[in-house]
């Protein structure tokens, strides 16, 4: 076999790793529209529900005592929403929690789950974010009013090795995590200490006083219509206005947390 012969056999083999590697629109729908969830938050709501005819053009308020933000347009308008971000930008947003300028994003953008995705689900994820139809819909900007922690939950720190996603166990915790299903599953820790991140059980999360972790999202708009995705949600026994049906009255400790630098 000739040198060139060679080249072409080595090239031939090595174009499927690099087509994996850059990610596919079809596998950014799934991450984006089942299981990370974004259109909880990143799509509008109307009386009936998400309203998709302006899927991820920017939905819920985040009106908490230490920001008040409202979700972002992610669609790619240029005027309104990320169409003017690159492609490092995007990913940055979503695993540093920061824009473009450095600013950081409202700790309810749970970017702290999101280092752990491989390079190819990221590639995926902008492929499928830049597919869709732009959308214009400006969004108020945010107003920060305390500087709050950046959390990173334990195993999530760097990016899985797509090897490791043939082992059942290892693809089960990536997807429990890209979900950020610790969100609400995980408890607090001691009052002024945060989230308690290295606990992770259900019996420990219904033990606790705070019943769930980050319940950043337990004030918002979506709560207190006491509506999801997944549909109504039961009538809260809970006195707090501010709560919704899976939130305790001492919730708001979740922000009783001492300032740590970036």
């Amino acid at each position: 076999m000739n040198r060139g012969a060679v080249l072409g056999f080595v090239i031939l083999l090595a174009a499927p790793t690099t087509a994996m590697a850059q990610g596919s629109l079809e596998r950014g729908r799934y991450l984006v529209d089942t299981v990370m969830t974004c259109h909880n938050c990143h799509t509008p709501k109307g009386p009936n529900g998400p309203q998709f005819d302006k899927a991820l053009s920017g939905g819920l308020r985040f009106d908490e005592p230490p920001f008040d933000a409202t979700a972002s347009n992610i669609t790619p308008d240029r005027d309104t929403g990320i169409g003017n971000w690159s492609d490092a930008e995007i990913k940055t947003a979503l695993q540093e929690g920061k824009r473009p300028a450095g600013h950081q994003l409202a700790e309810v953008m749970p970017s702290g789950f999101y280092k752990i995705l491989t390079p190819s689900d990221l590639d995926s994820i902008v492929i499928y974010l830049r597919s869709l139809p732009p959308v214009n819909s400006k969004v108020p900007g945010p107003v920060y009013k305390m500087q709050v922690p950046h959390q990173v939950f334990p195993g999530a720190e760097n990016a899985m090795a797509e090897v490791d996603l043939d082992d059942k166990m290892k693809r089960g915790f990536y997807l429990v995590t890209i979900a950020h299903c610790m969100e609400c599953h995980t408890p607090f820790g001691p009052p002024g200490t945060g989230v308690d991140l290295k606990t992770r059980s259900a019996r420990a999360a219904a033990s606790s006083r705070d019943r769930g972790a980050f319940r950043r999202r337990a004030t918002s708009h979506r709560a207190r219509r006491r509506e999801s995705a997944i549909g109504a949600m039961p009538t809260s026994s809970v006195r707090s206005p501010k709560a919704c049906a899976r939130t305790a009255p001492s919730s708001s400790r979740r922000w009783v947390i001492p300032f740590m630098p970036r």
